[in-house]
Order: C-alpha cells, then sequence, then structure tokens
C-alpha cells in the first residue's frame, strides 16, 4: 500500500505562523510507510516525489487535511481579496476550488469519517460544511478551538486552551472532556471512541506531552493516561492487514508550530500501548503540520 506525504516550503514567517505564514507550494510525495513494523520485517522505503502548485496568486497557511479515503486534500489560503477560505483538491486533478461560506477559516480543519463533511472554525464558531455542495453549518460555539476529530458515531472532540470538549456533530452545545488544560488535535482510535491528542500546557505532575483519553470521560474521571512527552500534535494511521497501527508524531519540537523529526511508533489501539520502537520518517516537521487518512495516506509541511 502506498502512502502520501506533502510537504511545503515555508519561510521564516511560516515556522512563526499560527497567524501568518506564506508557503508558495505544496510536494506531495507518495512513500510506501507500511514496513515499518510489519510480520515479514522491514523493507526498504520507496518514494515518488511531485509538485502541486498553489492556486494562481494565492498565499497557503500550512494549514491543511487529507480526506478519510486519501483522495482529496483541503487547505486553508488567503487570495487576492485578502480572506482566507477552504480550497479543496482531489489528489489526481490539476485545479483547487474554493469551498463557498469558508471565508473567515482559523484554524486546521477536519473530516468527517465518510469523507463528505469538512469540520473548520470561524469566528469563534465550529462549523461543518458539505463538500458536495451547500452553505456551512454551525455545530456549536468555538471560541478557542484547537484541532478537532469527528468519530464514527458522529461525535466530534474537540481542542482548546482551556480543555477538550465533545459535541454532536449535528449540533448543541459543547461539554467538556478535560478542562483547565492546554489540550489540542485529538486523533480517533478504530473505536471511535477513544483519542490521542497533545497536551502542550498542564499543572498536572505528569507534565506536558502526548495522552490517550475516551469521549466517555469527564474533568472529574480522574488523570488521563500519558503516552509520550513529546511536545507534538498526533495522529493515528492504520496498518493494512494488522490490528496494530502506528502513532505520528514530532521529535525534538520545543513548542507551538516548532520543528523536529516526523516519527512513526507502532500502537496497539486495543490495548492502548506502543508494541514497537518509534523511526524516523521525515526530518524538519512543523509539529502542528501533518494529518493521516485512514488508506494509511501521510501529509505532512516541512522546513527544509
Amino acid at each position: 500500500t502506498s502512502s502520501l506525504a506533502a510537504i511545503g516550503r515555508p519561510t521564516k514567517q511560516w515556522r512563526l505562523w499560527l497567524v501568518s505564514a506564506v508557503a508558495s507550494v505544496f510536494v506531495l510525495a507518495t512513500a510506501w510507510l507500511a514496513f515499518f513494523y510489519f510480520h515479514q520485517g522491514p523493507r526498504a522505503a520507496q518514494t515518488m516525489r511531485f509538485e502541486i502548485p498553489a492556486p494562481e496568486k494565492m498565499m497557503l497557511s500550512g494549514i491543511f487535511a487529507i480526506s478519510p479515503d486519501g483522495s482529496k486534500l483541503a487547505f486553508m489560503g488567503t487570495g487576492e481579496d485578502g480572506v482566507s477560505r477552504l480550497w479543496l483538491r482531489p489528489i489526481e486533478a490539476l485545479d483547487a476550488q474554493p469551498l463557498p461560506g469558508t471565508e473567515g477559516i482559523s484554524g486546521v480543519p477536519f473530516w468527517s469519517p465518510d469523507g463528505r463533511f469538512i469540520g473548520f472554525p470561524s469566528q469563534g464558531l465550529l462549523k461543518k460544511v458539505d463538500t458536495t455542495g451547500g452553505p456551512p453549518v454551525t455545530i456549536c460555539n468555538a471560541p478557542a478551538f484547537f484541532g478537532g476529530a469527528w468519530g464514527r458515531d458522529d461525535q466530534i472532540v474537540f481542542g482548546s486552551i482551556i480543555g477538550l470538549r465533545r459535541v454532536s456533530a449535528t449540533g448543541g452545545t459543547s461539554a467538556p472532556v478535560t478542562q483547565g488544560e492546554s489540550d489540542f488535535s485529538p486523533s480517533f482510535l478504530p473505536d471511535g471512541r477513544h483519542f490521542v491528542y497533545w497536551r502542550a500546557l498542564t499543572q498536572d505532575a505528569k507534565g506536558p506531552g502526548i495522552y490517550v483519553n475516551s469521549v466517555d470521560s469527564k474533568p472529574e474521571d480522574g488523570p488521563e493516561k500519558r503516552l509520550l512527552s513529546d511536545a507534538s500534535a498526533v495522529a493515528y494511521t492504520s496498518s493494512p492487514g494488522s490490528s496494530i497501527g502506528r502513532l505520528l508524531f514530532v521529535r525534538g519540537g520545543l513548542d507551538v508550530g516548532s520543528v523536529g523529526t516526523l516519527m512513526s511508533q507502532p500502537f496497539d489501539p486495543v490495548r492502548l500501548e506502543f508494541t514497537g520502537e518509534a523511526v524516523p520518517i521525515a526530518e524538519k516537521v512543523s509539529n502542528l503540520a501533518f494529518t493521516s487518512s485512514a488508506t494509511d495516506a501521510l501529509v505532512y509541511l516541512t522546513d527544509f
């Protein structure tokens, strides 16, 4: 099975971003990542690279998300009008198209499991837009949004500087999963209930790092399980033909938006524990700018 990797060419401004970045081009690289910890042992990596230029006269932000089936890339871009909006580009097509009504997007988008909807933050609200057409629909208030994930049972979990929150994808009032912590960028495990995430700042004795939790949890339920001490967003990706998947994270980053080495480590999503050592995938990768699909596709942005 093949995997995709998108590499941008950011400037120093991009590394400071999450406010205002400029990248002129995405570079997609298709790589065999399935050689990590399979029963038949390691295989040599094979990589094919090709470029996807940005739409004419557009600034790219380094904010993007690949669809669950790996066929489409949603990204945030700013046109000549100075307005940020979501764009959608099929991997096999030549052009990207804007998604009407997504003007003012202010953070990383995320896909529904069936690949039909995209969730995104805008003007203090969490919204969703149907990629087949129609205006965006507001899901809930989300004034401190920092990354979201959409589970199979239509539960959405999103991060913020005040903790993780959950809400139905059909809309309503969000409820806390954690509270008083800076918890970012959740990523669901296959059961659709558990998820991994980055705790960037905390007063807890266990400290910052990568944690695992459940949509059924409440702040008063007690301490979550800490998996790693790395300062990085995290994404779970499956391994075709195996019940053991992988956690993707950046090692060496010091704070939000810094760069390091993108790592892959085998992870049992049932036992919630690692089954092998971490191996490197790419250098100089932003600890916020990577995403994966259910088809073993990986998209990441690097500084080189």
